[in-house]
């Protein structure tokens, strides 16, 4: 069983499938060039007329405003550091034709080249995605799964450099009751693996039992900076309230659990418990559901 959670939780075969499906974007787009969206507060570097052509040095600018996706108002600095406004300059976007006899500004090299790499991981996850939403199967723990999203985050994604945030919206794939059952069943493959046998299958599990699940898995989706610590002690406070207290032996008729202590108590295998869920939770989280999570938000 300890094989089946070392597997469960290192199976790498979603990063192998994720770069094969970068690799097929970045054959398919060839020389396809990546148009920037502006946005004020972005750097850009600008071009004073006949500066570039003289081999001299960019200044530095920022945008101050967007009328279009190649016109912007600039605060300009001169190599002295000494600032001036410039009004309606051309943006030259990558692949675009530099202007002749006119002032212009362009984005920097690495600007260019993080919203290339960005767009080709954008276009790979939403195709990954929806062939996970089609049925195919991919053998993936949620472990796995964070690392593939944050490997698209390392090219600093977001509004840092493309402008958008709607990079990736890996919503519909689970429910709520989805993630929660995934929880369970790792939790039980956990406590078989330090010789805990007495947990059951999820499809059996009592109802008290599921909606403590899922009471959990809703606490760190609107919690996302809540640790194991906080996942024990809102699972605590969920049991005081339905009158478990502590007993040397796990017995729901009598609601007690040798796990209602402070979390500082607990014996690390039963921490282990906690930091399992955490990271299955907050692996999972954009996967949900956008319709699960409105009704879930609205209870």
């Amino acid at each position: 069983m300890l094989d089946n959670l070392l597997r469960f939780c290192y199976d790498r075969s979603i990063v192998v499938q994720f770069k094969t499906e970068v690799a097929r974007v970045e054959k398919d787009r060839g020389d396809q060039q990546t148009v920037i969206v502006p946005t004020p507060g972005r750097v850009v570097w600008f071009w004073p007329l006949g500066m570039k052509v003289e081999g001299k040095q960019a200044w530095a600018a920022m945008v101050t405003a967007v009328h279009s996706e190649r016109l912007v108002n600039l605060s300009v600095y001169y190599p002295s550091g000494v600032q001036t406004p410039a009004q309606m300059v051309r943006l030259v976007q990558p692949g675009d034709p530099e202007p002749i006899g006119t002032d212009f500004c362009e984005w920097m090299p690495y600007q260019k080249g993080q919203a290339s790499r960005v767009d080709v991981l954008q276009e790979a996850a939403a195709k990954l995605l929806s062939k996970v939403k089609e049925g195919e199967p991919l053998r993936a723990s949620p472990r796995v799964i964070a690392e593939t999203i944050a490997e698209v985050e390392k090219a600093n994604v977001r509004d840092t450099e493309t402008g958008r945030k709607d990079w990736l919206q890996p919503r519909g794939v689970f429910s709520v009751a989805d993630v929660a059952k995934i929880c369970h069943q790792s939790n039980m493959a956990l406590c078989e693996a330090l010789g805990d046998n007495s947990q059951v299958d999820w499809e059996i599990a009592p109802d008290w039992q599921k909606d403590s699940a899922m009471d959990g898995v809703n606490f760190h989706r609107f919690n996302p900076l809540a640790g194991p610590r906080g996942s024990h002690e809102n699972w605590r406070a969920l049991k005081t309230k339905e009158g478990w207290t502590y007993g040397p032996v796990k017995d729901a008729v009598k609601k007690e659990h040798p796990c209602m202590v402070s979390f500082d108590n607990l014996p690390r295998r039963q921490q282990a418990k906690d930091h399992l869920f955490v990271a299955i939770v907050k692996a999972l989280t954009p996967f949900i559901d956008s319709e699960d999570e409105k009704e879930n938000t609205a209870r």
